[in-house]
């Protein structure tokens, strides 16, 4: 099963970070992770852009909201068989996508 990963997020590159660690790399399933940015800082969205190897990121100067935010992720997404959302202070148990897709 091919899975994405929407991760939005909107400063708190600290918190975003931590999420990316404890979430992405303990998934226990392998998935494509794509980033959606809502107006962070160039640098602190450099250091979460740094922190995983992205299929895809966008960025943004200015807030666009969750909404769009989503949409953006959920076009670039049509191809995949699941996607599941997610927010940059969201901590999920390690094996979260494995116990999910079985």
């Amino acid at each position: 099963m091919k899975i994405s990963v929407i991760f939005l997020t909107l400063g708190r590159t600290d918190l975003s970070i931590r999420t990316i660690q404890q979430n992405f790399y303990n998934g226990g399933y392998p998935a494509d992770c794509i980033l959606i940015d809502n107006g962070s800082s160039i640098e602190d969205f450099n250091l979460v852009l740094d922190s995983y190897n992205w299929q895809y990121a966008d960025w943004s100067l200015e807030k666009r909201g969750i909404a769009k935010g989503v949409n953006m992720g959920l076009h670039l997404t049509k191809h995949y068989d699941a996607v599941c959302l997610m927010a940059n202070d969201i901590l999920m148990p390690n094996n979260w996508l494995k116990t999910m897709v079985d």
